[in-house]
């Protein structure tokens, strides 16, 4: 290798370098002035996971929790917990762990922004991920941040095993959503939505046999298998779970607590009958239940719950503090890529002789039918857990992995404006522009952000 070259890339590699650092002290100096303004253990549910994981430690983890959260995170911490510690030493301990933790699930989705995307696209979403997201939810001791990793990559390998199906990547997607359902029970309908995507192209297939790549008994298998997958991982759980509660999917909030109007009617009903012990002591008639909702409730009403759920869960995620500012500067950020989305699809949608094949337009349902789902689903949950940044954040990662797909098809790299008698990359010139508005976002939480928003709910 020449001796410049060489040089320029030891320039090159100590500037990636120090820019790591930089980053690396701007996140823990995040963490450690929100873990000082995170100073009880009974706010939210965080004193909860503190007892699954003793109770977890005393049982040799065989208590598996009162199927209201699930084993995964209190397993972790239990691994770290000793009978010598106080309640609060290990609130302590625990949500140092966490922000180790979520140091590690943010360089695993840095390998995997970095691997797909441009260095640009790349450095500005792990940056948002990083010192917008995870820094203020890392010291916490909470299952979250390790939810929305598994979640992300469930979610990537999903899009990347429709498009390019393989037995390796349909047994992993399997694993991937057993960790992400062990570790908060709400993957299982992201992986209901993969396997139906694929009825598409059983569709295309039995239509047009003769230039179908793949048979229907093939199409079939990609989408069973994962599933297949799923519930074998999960079966230990879900026989106790049919053994102790009488029914293998048993959890409080997916199987009492969504059918209620408010959290207050949950309290007074199944919670207060027993609903953590086993199946609540109520008559049949008390026990809430689809049926019985859709019995009692409008379609108007229906309507109604999901579109206050939607404003309340964005107001809770992004709480205005004044015109165009945001407490939490995820949400600026999210709204300026929805607009470039939308311009990328406008242009994607007038590109003459576009081909889309049958693939292609699994993935896009896929997509669609994923968010449209949780998105849904969150909304008609905001009654019963009042606020929902937590839960809306979970589908950030995923929005800027469909986002990065979109923005850097061909089409789109190839989009030129100009200026000056010059060329410029329009994308380079957005994201750009989007590194200047995101910079401006992370000094707003070193300045004050970190010490003055409260980022547990």
């Amino acid at each position: 290798m020449p001796r410049d070259e060489l040089l320029r890339r030891l320039a090159h590699a100590f500037l990636a370098l120090g820019a790591l650092l930089i980053c690396l002290a701007a996140y823990l100096s995040i963490a450690e002035r929100q873990s000082a303004k995170n100073r009880d253990m009974k706010w939210t549910d965080q004193s909860s996971y503190m007892d699954a994981a003793v109770a977890a430690y005393e049982t040799r983890f065989a208590d598996t929790g009162p199927r209201n959260r699930m084993p995964l995170y209190p397993f972790l911490q239990a691994l770290f917990y000793s009978p010598d510690m106080s309640s609060e030493a290990f609130f302590q301990h625990g949500k140092r762990l966490n922000v180790i933790l979520s140091l590690v699930c943010v360089a695993a989705l840095g390998a995997l922004f970095f691997a797909r995307f441009s260095r640009l696209y790349a450095t500005w979403s792990m940056l948002l991920i990083a010192l917008i997201v995870y820094a203020i939810k890392s010291p916490f001791f909470q299952t979250e941040l390790l939810f929305y990793t598994l979640f992300a990559f469930a979610f990537g390998l999903s899009i990347s095993a429709i498009r390019a199906p393989s037995l390796k990547k349909s047994l992993a997607l399997g694993v991937l959503f057993a960790l992400c359902q062990y570790t908060k029970a709400s993957a299982m309908p992201g992986l209901i939505i993969f396997a139906l995507s694929h009825c598409l192209l059983v569709f295309a297939a039995l239509r047009d046999r003769a230039r179908s790549a793949a048979s229907p008994r093939d199409i079939a298998a990609a989408a069973i298998l994962p599933v297949l997958v799923f519930l074998i991982l999960l079966s230990p759980y879900l026989i106790e779970s049919k053994q102790k509660y009488g029914t293998f999917f048993y959890n409080v909030n997916t199987t009492f607590y969504i059918w209620y109007d408010s959290w207050d009617e949950a309290k007074a009903g199944t919670l207060q009958a027993g609903d953590h012990r086993g199946w609540p002591d109520l008559p049949a008639e008390d026990i809430p239940s689809l049926t019985k909702y859709l019995e009692e409730h409008s379609a108007r009403d229906i309507l109604n719950r999901v579109g206050d759920g939607l404003a309340v869960m964005l107001k809770s995620a992004c709480q205005i503090e004044g015109r165009f500012n945001y407490a939490y500067g995820y949400c600026s950020q999210v709204a300026l890529s929805m607009l470039a989305l939308a311009g990328c699809l406008l242009c994607l949608a007038r590109t003459p002789g576009l081909c889309i094949g049958a693939r292609d337009w699994q993935a896009v349902a896929f997509v669609l039918a994923f968010f449209l789902m949780y998105v849904c689903a969150y909304a008609w949950y905001m009654p019963i857990i009042i606020r929902g940044a937590r839960t809306l954040l979970s589908l950030l990662i995923p929005f800027l992995w469909a986002l990065g797909l979109v923005v850097h098809h061909p089409r789109i790299q190839g989009l030129r404006v100009a200026a000056g008698g010059r060329q410029f990359s329009l994308f380079r010139l957005f994201y750009g522009f989007m590194l200047l508005t995101l910079s401006v976002e992370i000094y707003r939480m070193l300045d004050y952000g970190a010490s003055s928003y409260w980022a547990g709910p």
